[in-house]
């Protein structure tokens, strides 16, 4: 299979290949970038596209003929925005996953709890969301990811099994991390950019464009026009037959640790 575990081994073994024929001056040494570059060529590409598995494997959506879909928000919680977007799901009776940081939640303990108490999941997403977040260690990643739990544990009083990376990037690091916090990957194969588009119709042509059944959706509560955007997606997705479902029901996983 097309997985991180093989391809390492792999790509060894063609160096020491490479390396032992060019000893033998079978071959020129300058063969051996062929295999450096096309190795982490493919570490790069495999490190943006999580719904591959490359690294870790992640729920990204469920091949389903029953039109369901699964709503998540990445980023907060927001002092702003994140209160307005619960009182519309709440309108609307439905139940998304918010995926929030840790460091925001220090000064927001309010929200997260309304978050859980309105019904909906609250899953990890770092405790910083650092830029440079993909090049931490394993033990740096190990404290960003316990250190988030713990804190939502002590405000809902429950520890989250849902982990979604920044940037939906996976690396080896990120891996070993997930391993150590038996922690669940949550991706998805709707994404929304709607922190980059600011024309709410655009962003939600394009979700409406792409959503198919079984898919999880990815938006932020962070951005400012969320609202307008799910107004235009939500009554058009239920008039397609479109249920909303939790993403613990859609993947048939606990969201959060006994």
């Amino acid at each position: 299979m097309f997985k991180y575990r093989y391809i390492r081994p792999l790509y060894y073994f063609a160096l020491c290949i490479i390396s032992v024929l060019a000893y033998f001056k079978v071959i020129s040494f300058f063969y051996i970038l062929f295999p450096i570059v096309l190795y982490f060529t493919l570490m790069a590409v495999c490190s943006a596209k999580i719904e591959w598995g490359f690294f870790v494997e992640a729920f990204c959506g469920k091949a389903t003929n029953e039109k369901v879909l699964a709503l998540t928000f990445d980023d907060g919680p927001d002092k702003e925005t994140t209160p307005i977007l619960l009182d519309y799901l709440k309108q609307e009776q439905i139940k998304a996953c918010f995926f929030c940081i840790g460091d925001k939640i220090e000064s927001s303990e309010k929200i997260l709890k309304r978050i859980n108490e309105d019904g909906h999941i609250i899953g990890n997403h770092t405790f910083s969301h650092a830029n440079l977040i993909d090049f931490y260690p394993e033990k740096k990643l190990d404290l960003e990811l316990n250190k988030t739990n713990k804190i939502i544990k002590s405000v809902i009083g429950k520890e989250p099994n849902f982990f979604r990376p920044p940037y939906g990037v996976t690396t080896p690091a990120f891996a070993r991390a997930i391993t150590n916090t038996k922690m669940k990957v949550i991706g998805w194969n709707v994404r929304s950019f709607d922190t980059i588009n600011k024309e709410s119709k655009e962003v939600a042509e394009r979700v409406l464009k792409k959503s198919i059944a079984g898919s999880v959706i990815l938006f932020h509560d962070t951005t400012p026009h969320i609202v307008d955007i799910l107004r235009m997606v939500i009554p058009e997705l239920r008039n397609r037959g479109f249920k909303f479902v939790s993403v613990e029901e859609l993947a048939n996983l606990k969201a959060y640790k006994n």
